[in-house]
Order: C-alpha cells, then structure tokens, then sequence
C-alpha cells in the first residue's frame, strides 16, 4: 500500500488537475462542456479511491483499486492507439 506521503501527493495532484479543470471551464464560451463533465467525473472517482477509508473488511484495497485503474486505463489506450493505426491505413472515411 502506499505510504502517506505518497497519497497526499497522488491527492494534491489530483486537486490540482480538478481546479485547473474548473478553471478551463469557466473560461469565456467553453467548447463542449460535456467533455469537462466528464473529464471532472473522472478525476473525482480517482480522489473517492484516494479518500475512502481503510477498514479491515474484505474489500479491495485503495491500492488494489488504483492499481487496477491503471492496468484498464492504460490497456484502452492501447486499443485506442491500435484502431487509430488501422484506422489511418483503410480506405478514407465515407461522408
């Protein structure tokens, strides 16, 4: 698990990249204020993982679950990139 000093950075990170996102958003005419909404939402699971309390229950840990996180995070950016290579080597898109 983590020590201390390594969730308060992940936490102060996290708060960082959520008010600068709030900051984005307010600015004059924001562009698609679905994708902040999103984005926030993301970035808001990510500190529930690093604010729910231990306990001794049986449930996963904060570690196992940013652990795993990452691993689905990280495996669809991969298929993102995969289909953006084959994508760009077919035929051109019909209109």
């Amino acid at each position: 698990m983590p020590d201390r000093e390594e969730e308060e950075a992940r936490r102060a990170i996290l708060e960082a990249a959520l008010g600068s996102l709030e900051e984005f958003r307010n600015r004059p005419e924001p562009v698609f204020p679905e994708v902040y909404d999103d984005l926030a939402h993301h970035y808001r699971q990510r500190l529930a993982i690093l604010n729910r309390e231990d306990d001794d229950s049986e449930g996963p840990s904060k570690a196992a679950l940013h652990d795993h996180f990452v691993k689905i995070s990280q495996e669809l950016l991969r298929i993102e990139r995969e289909t953006a290579v084959r994508l760009r080597g077919s035929e051109p898109w019909s209109s």
